[in-house]
C-alpha cells in the first residue's frame, strides 16, 4: 500500500511538529516540514505528497499568491490553509478557499497553546485526510458533471408552499456556499437559516463574504431575531442555531448546548427545530460534508412532510454527507451545484403559483 505523503509549510515549528505528529502518529504518513516558500515548488516535485498544509497569515498574504500559483501547477494535490483564530484569519482563510484550498485548519495563537493543540488536530485532521485519499490513498478526482444533471429520487415532491429553507455543509460547504448564494435573486421572498461548521469569528466573516456576493442580505445570526424574509442567517460558530415560536412569530435561537455529532452548530439541531415547527413548509438543503450531521435532522423534516435537495455528491469535495442522505433513501432531488441555486427558486416559485391557482379556483368556486 503506497505511503502517505504531506508536506507542512509554516514559519512556526511547533506548529510543523504539531501537524506532522498527528499525521505520522494517525497514519504512518510521510511528512515534510518547511518553514517558507523557498524551494516549494522543488520540495513538491521531489516529495509529490497528496497534500500540503500552508499558513495564510492575513488577506493581503503573499502565501495566497503562491497557493493560487502550486494549486495550478499541482492541480491534483489537495490544499490546506492554516488560519489564526482571528478576523484577519478568517478572512485570509476564506480567501485561501476562493483561491483553490480544499478546507482549512485554525492554528492556536501563541507557543503555550501550540505545544498543546495535539487534542485538535486529532478532531480537525481525520475528516480532511479522508476525503483527500481513499484506503489505497489514491487522490480523489473531481467527477465531471452536466450542468444539467438533475436526479429524482422520489416519483414527486408534495406541492406544500415552502416557508423557510434551512441549509447544512461541511467540509468543502464553503465553496458550495460561494455558487449556491450567487445564483439566488432577491425574488427568493423564503428566510434560510445556513449551518456551516466554522469556528467562531469565521462565521461571521462568511456571512460579510456572502452578504456581498448575494442578491440577498446575510448576515451572522444571534439570539431573538425575527425570521423575517427575504433574509438570510449564518449560524454563529460555537452556538448551536434554532428556529423558535413566540406567539405567531417565528425567532431565531442561539444557545452553547452541548455539542451533537461532535460540532457546535450542528446541522440536525437547526433541522429538528424547523422540521418541528414549519412541518411541510419547510425545504431542507444539504452540501458537501463529511460525517453524518444532517441525516437525521433530514430524516426529521422528512417525516414531518417537508423536502430535502442535496448537493450532487460528484460534485462535492466531501460526498460522505449528501451521499448518505441519497442512500438512505431521505433525498427528494440532488442537483449539480451550479444549478442547485436556481432550481431551489424555481421549485419555491413553482409552488407559490400553484398555491395561488388553487386559491383562486376555491374562491370562484
Amino acid at each position: 500500500m503506497e505511503k502517505f505523503n504531506a508536506i507542512v509549510i509554516d514559519k512556526n515549528i511547533l506548529v510543523r511538529r504539531a501537524i506532522a505528529n498527528v499525521l505520522r502518529k494517525e497514519y504512518g504518513a510521510n511528512v515534510y516540514t518547511i518553514k517558507d516558500f523557498t524551494n516549494c515548488k522543488k520540495v513538491i516535485e521531489e516529495q509529490n505528497p497528496h497534500i500540503v498544509f500552508l499558513d495564510i497569515e492575513h488577506p493581503n498574504d503573499d502565501a495566497l499568491k503562491q497557493l493560487e500559483k502550486l494549486k495550478n501547477l499541482f492541480p491534483q494535490v489537495t490544499f490546506v490553509v492554516l488560519g489564526s483564530l482571528s478576523k484577519e484569519g478568517g478572512e485570509a482563510v476564506l480567501k485561501g478557499l476562493e483561491k483553490g484550498a480544499a478546507d482549512f485548519v485554525t492554528k492556536p495563537q501563541n507557543n503555550i497553546t501550540r505545544l498543546l493543540c495535539g487534542d485538535h488536530l486529532e478532531k480537525r485532521l481525520p475528516p480532511i485526510i479522508k476525503e483527500t485519499a481513499k484506503e489505497n490513498f489514491e487522490l480523489k478526482t473531481a467527477k465531471s458533471i452536466s450542468k444539467d444533471k438533475e436526479s429524482d429520487y422520489r416519483n414527486s415532491v408534495s406541492r406544500s408552499t415552502i416557508k423557510l429553507i434551512v441549509i447544512g455543509s461541511s467540509i468543502g460547504g464553503v465553496k458550495a456556499l460561494r455558487i449556491l448564494f450567487k445564483q439566488f435573486t432577491s425574488n427568493l421572498n423564503v428566510p434560510i437559516v445556513v449551518v456551516q461548521h466554522m469556528p467562531k469569528v469565521y462565521s461571521r466573516v462568511l456571512a460579510d463574504e456572502l452578504n456581498m456576493i448575494s442578491e440577498l442580505v446575510v448576515e451572522e445570526a444571534d439570539n431573538n431575531i425575527p425570521l423575517n424574509p427575504p433574509k438570510v442567517w449564518i449560524a454563529k460558530g460555537g452556538y448551536h442555531c434554532e428556529v423558535q415560536q413566540l406567539g405567531a412569530n417565528f425567532y431565531l435561537n442561539t444557545h452553547r448546548g452541548l455539542r451533537e455529532n461532535n460540532v457546535r452548530p450542528s446541522i440536525d439541531v437547526l433541522f429538528r427545530s424547523a422540521a418541528r415547527l414549519f412541518g411541510s413548509e419547510v425545504l431542507g438543503v444539504l452540501l458537501s460534508g463529511y460525517g453524518t450531521d444532517g441525516v437525521f435532522g433530514a430524516q426529521a423534516i422528512k417525516k414531518a412532510g417537508g423536502h430535502i435537495f442535496v448537493q450532487e455528491p460528484a460534485c462535492a469535495f466531501a460526498d460522505t454527507l449528501p451521499k448518505s442522505v441519497i442512500e438512505s433513501g431521505l433525498a427528494d432531488k440532488s442537483y449539480s451545484i451550479d444549478i442547485l441555486g436556481k432550481e431551489i427558486e424555481n421549485y419555491i416559485s413553482d409552488q407559490q403559483r400553484k398555491a395561488f391557482e388553487n386559491l383562486s379556483v376555491s374562491v370562484d368556486m
